[in-house]
């Protein structure tokens, strides 16, 4: 009979649950960050109404616990808030 240790057995059932817990995030936040590309999309809106794609500065590539507190940021084109 093989134990698997409670981190394993979760991983097994869940994965992207048990990476969350191991990087201290919430699983909400771990699937944006990976939905993301694990970089930190600017918050503003273009003309056209639409979520704009552009990274914040140093928002690319980052952990998911920098991802979260960048989250809501701006980027150039937008810091001022200026609609592109």
């Amino acid at each position: 009979m093989t134990y698997l240790s409670p981190e394993l057995a979760e991983y097994e059932t869940n994965p992207d649950s048990a990476i969350a817990k191991s990087l201290g995030v919430s699983l909400r936040a771990y699937l944006l960050w990976k939905e993301e590309e694990f970089s930190v999309r600017c918050s503003a809106l273009t003309a056209k109404n639409k979520r704009c794609k552009n990274i914040v500065t140093g928002g690319r590539n980052v952990t998911p616990n920098i991802w979260e507190k960048m989250t809501g940021q701006y980027c150039e084109t937008h810091e001022n808030g200026n609609k592109a």
